[in-house]
């Protein structure tokens, strides 16, 4: 630390009888007033770096955590939108039933038989529920992965944020300690 010693024990000129004094302590000694200023204000320099240091990395792990509870809010609006589409897709797939129960009732009560167009319309009726339902199941799934590719997304922006605010701590600390440092070589000079 070559730049320590000038520093405190600082160095003296005269012109005409007056002293001028760079560093801490002057030649004589004594301390002087820049002197304590300019330490003062490095100092504030730094401690100003700390805490932007500090700050910044509290926002980063901040915007993380908000970031990972609106995932948690995607992830569980997800399942319910599952849970909701299971119990659409079992009450289709019941009507559909009700449907089919009802035209055999209708065929049999006008004494037609389950042979020819009465079959086809069967069978094809209960094709169509069993297309409606595999819809219904499929618009689910697509809900669902929208939400869980949401929940992904804010997580891995909530990583990115975290690492943002480790990297403003570091510039924060650079930066402080840069001017502290020129605040201090500024006085040596």
């Amino acid at each position: 630390m070559p730049f320590v010693a000038p520093l405190l024990v600082g160095t003296a000129a005269t012109t005409g009888g007056a002293a001028a004094t760079a560093g801490l302590i002057g030649t004589a000694g004594s301390v002087t007033v820049s002197g304590v200023l300019a330490t003062a204000a490095a100092g504030a320099a730094i401690a100003g770096g700390i805490s932007g240091a500090q700050s910044a990395r509290q926002q980063g792990l901040t915007s993380q955590a908000i970031a990972e509870f609106n995932a948690q809010r995607a992830e569980q609006e997800a399942t319910e939108r599952e849970r909701a589409g299971a119990v659409a897709a079992s009450e289709l797939r019941k009507r559909n039933r009700r449907l089919l129960s009802s035209q055999r009732a209708a065929f049999g009560k006008a004494g037609v038989r389950a042979a020819g167009s009465p079959l086809l319309v069967q069978l094809e009726t209960a094709e169509l529920g069993g297309a409606d339902v595999a819809t219904l199941q499929r618009n689910i799934r697509v809900g669902a992965g929208r939400f869980r590719s949401q929940a992904e997304l804010l997580r891995v922006r909530g990583t990115s944020a975290r690492r943002a605010g480790r990297l403003r701590a570091g510039q924060a600390l650079f930066r402080g300690g840069a001017q502290g440092a020129g605040i201090l070589a500024n006085r040596l000079i």
